[in-house]
């Protein structure tokens, strides 16, 4: 998957309850968040059209988290089962595991 294909599938689950787990290379888990995935906030087209390099930080409408996928640090990614998971190595070992969970 491309990191184009990443946000194409977090968009399609706007308004689903997901799970995000975000671990390091060690597999020590940094992050987990579970809530509805309510919106992704583009952190750079929206002030600067030409720079498509932006993050983008995703959010939950029952929680103060979220996470922060940037286009920079992606490494590659894979659709897990059914498409209902996609899992996302950053640079650094970090990786974010994101799934439907409705």
């Amino acid at each position: 998957m491309t990191f184009t294909d990443v946000l194409n599938a977090l968009h399609a689950w706007l308004g689903r309850r997901v799970r995000a787990d975000i671990e390091s290379s060690n597999a020590s888990l940094l992050a987990h968040f579970r809530g509805v995935l309510t919106k992704g906030h583009d952190l750079g087209m929206a002030l600067n059209p030409r720079r498509p390099d932006a993050a983008v930080y995703f959010t939950f409408g029952d929680t103060a988290g979220g996470f922060l996928l940037d286009p920079r640090a992606f490494e590659t990614a894979r659709e897990l089962p059914a498409g209902r998971c996609v899992r996302v190595q950053q640079s650094g070992g970090i990786t974010f595991t994101i799934e439907v969970v409705d």
